[in-house]
């Protein structure tokens, strides 16, 4: 993700899983994806810092039912002083 919190690159993986198209999730907030199935409100908390380990989401998600993950998040400056959030 970028700053902007808008999905920047995608592996097939996370396309395979949550069922999703690239079509619906490159150069989208992580929040509007899957029907805003990622707009958590906890998880736009923790957005806002540089970091964070070990974030337990329980979520209902539409096409892949109830499901829970640990996310991690890390702030990386780019050398041109562009910032970019993977998690």
């Amino acid at each position: 993700m970028d700053e902007n919190l808008r999905v920047v690159t995608v592996n097939r993986s996370f396309y395979t899983f949550f069922k999703a198209k690239p079509e619906n999730t490159a150069g989208r907030q992580i929040f509007e994806l899957g029907n805003r199935q990622w707009d958590i409100h906890e998880l736009r908390e923790l957005l806002q810092h540089t970091r964070f380990d070990d974030y337990m989401v329980e979520h209902d998600f539409a096409d892949i039912g109830r499901r829970i993950m640990r996310l991690n998040a890390r702030q990386v400056e780019q050398a041109e002083g562009k910032k970019e959030l993977f998690y």
